[in-house]
């Protein structure tokens, strides 16, 4: 899977809204190896109770992903 070592997308929250400019945060998440890990990443947009996160996959790709915000914290 080449996505295995993504952050796993919990959906599509409603509500949603940018955040600009967009932020340094560190998350602690799953990824979809079933693995736990904490990186750095961008916060890019909130909804109530949750934060999209950019994390970088290679360097010229980005994955976003909607991350509970009680494991998004700033950096």
């Amino acid at each position: 899977m080449h996505y295995a070592r993504w952050l796993v997308n919990h959906g599509e929250p409603q509500g949603q809204e940018p955040i600009t400019p967009v932020r340094a945060a560190v998350v602690r998440s799953d990824l979809y190896d079933g693995s736990t890990i904490t990186l750095p990443v961008l916060a890019v947009a909130k909804a109530p109770g949750w934060v999209c996160v950019q994390q970088t996959v290679d360097p010229s790709r980005q994955w976003l992903a909607w991350i509970p915000a009680d494991r998004v914290h700033p950096r």
